[in-house]
């Protein structure tokens, strides 16, 4: 049984509030709990909530703990680009998401599943990066 505790309703409300952004439980935490303690209990309720098909755990653009983005309905339909620098989450649209899914399965014999994150670079932390670097 899920309770739909205040905690949980805010949660939602963060992460839902931020569709293109993913967040690790620590972020969830000191925004949820401004900056207090029972972090055991946003572990859980974030774990539930991905378990619900409601977040979607993925892995850290930072190399570290999981992060969580709100997916609702919609997401499940096509593809996303996550940024591994500034953790940026991009939207692929229906139509592109299908032609990738079609390419990648006739070329590698790969099925993606369905609202998969494709990681990489994005277009202004690869210009960053040039300008550190010239």
């Amino acid at each position: 049984m899920t309770y739909n505790t205040g905690k949980r309703q805010r949660i939602i409300a963060l992460l839902q509030g931020s569709p293109e952004k993913s967040f690790t439980v620590r972020e969830i935490s000191d925004v949820i709990l401004e900056g207090g303690g029972g972090r055991s209990t946003i572990h859980r309720i974030v774990s539930h909530l991905a378990d619900e098909g409601i977040l979607r755990r993925v892995a850290s653009s930072r190399g570290g703990a999981p992060e969580y983005q709100y997916i609702g309905g919609a997401c499940r339909q096509h593809l996303h680009l996550m940024c591994r620098e500034c953790g940026r989450l991009s939207h692929l649209d229906r139509e592109t998401s299908r032609d990738l899914e079609e390419k990648i399965m006739h070329t590698a014999g790969f099925s993606l599943e369905s609202g998969a994150v494709l990681l990489g670079i994005c277009h202004d932390c690869d210009l960053g990066k040039e300008v550190k670097n010239a």
